[in-house]
Parts: C-alpha cells; structure tokens; sequence
C-alpha cells in the first residue's frame, strides 16, 4: 500500500491524471515535501519548459535538476 499523499499533493496528481498507484514511496516522500506554494512553483516552471521550443526533453529534465 502506497504511503499517503497531502491533500494538495493528490490535487496536483489528479490534475496531471497521474494515478499515484504508479508512485514509489520515494516520490511520494518527495511530493510530499513540497508546500501547496512551493508545488505552484514548480508547475509554473514545468509550463514554462514545456513551452521552450529551444530545449530537448533531457535539458527540460536537467533545468528542473
């Protein structure tokens, strides 16, 4: 059984359709970290890579490492 996710963890999940059936406690842990604002955050940057037309997929991956 997966461990349990934040409430505005499984929001953020549910909006992606990612089923957190597919998460590893690992992730789970990690999303969990993240604060409603600080998760806002990071969807703003991934819309923003997601519209560079500049990047590869592994530069995308890499600008979020």
């Amino acid at each position: 059984m997966p461990k349990p996710l934040k409430e505005h963890v499984k929001k953020h999940l549910e909006k992606r359709h990612i089923p957190e059936s597919k998460l590893t406690d690992d992730v789970i842990d990690a999303l969990n970290a993240f604060s409603k604002d600080e998760l806002d955050r990071v969807d703003t940057l991934g819309d923003a890579l997601m519209e560079d037309g500049m990047l590869d997929s592994n530069q995308k991956i890499s600008a979020v490492h």
